[in-house]
């Protein structure tokens, strides 16, 4: 979570854009969410920084939440869309405690973004 080291970028994709998070000084393996829309943005929107602005990536293990928070946008801003069904799809380093991998995709249902 230190300056410059989480980037969260919003893809332009065609059929929904999708989230992707990277981090420098670590392995994070999280996957991607498909947001449901192609409303978001019509390039890729960056969004790293540092301070007060930077993007975070937060694990609480007591009630399993993966946190991730958007810094300072470093080129195109999104588009605000009332709701949509995002798809989660999982990295296949994502495993069980006994070296499974998480597979499949997993949906939240249509929900408020950004």
């Amino acid at each position: 979570n230190g300056d410059n080291q989480v980037t969260v970028r919003v893809n332009d994709v065609a059929g929904s854009d999708t989230l992707t998070v990277t981090a420098t000084g670590c392995t994070f393996n999280v996957g991607s969410v498909a947001l449901g829309s192609t409303a978001y943005t019509s390039a890729t929107a960056s969004f790293v920084g540092a301070g007060a602005s930077r993007s975070t990536v937060t694990w609480t293990a007591a009630t399993r939440t993966l946190t991730v928070t958007l810094g300072a946008t470093t080129s195109t801003s999104l588009a605000t869309v009332a709701s949509s069904t995002a798809v989660y799809t999982p990295s296949t380093s994502v495993q069980s405690t006994g070296g499974l991998a998480l597979g499949g995709t997993f949906t939240t249902g249509a929900v408020q973004q950004f």
